[in-house]
């Protein structure tokens, strides 16, 4: 595994087909639907498998709803704890 880079993101949009379309003409990114029931969400390749960054799109669910990067660690507790020591504060467990 790769570690202490990013391995997925995610993009919340307000207009999913626009903001797709600028990523297609802009970058080259390709789109394709998920198959998730219940949720409408865009798988997003920004390169040639596995030698780029995948990640993901998906309809905006509020206004503090942001980007998210997603990072590689070794072992979750002590990159967690390192992360706290350093300041960070975790949000989601």
């Amino acid at each position: 595994m790769v570690t202490k880079t990013i391995v997925h993101f995610e993009i919340p949009a307000n207009e999913v087909e626009r903001l797709s379309g600028f990523y297609r003409t802009v970058f080259g990114w390709k789109f394709e639907k998920a198959k998730m029931p219940g949720f409408d969400y865009w798988l997003i390749a920004t390169g040639p498998r596995g030698k780029s960054v995948g990640g993901g799109m998906y309809k905006k669910m509020g206004p503090n709803d942001g980007a998210r990067n997603f990072i590689g660690v070794e072992e979750i507790d002590s990159a967690i704890e390192t992360f706290k020591k350093a300041g960070g504060t975790e949000v989601m467990g």
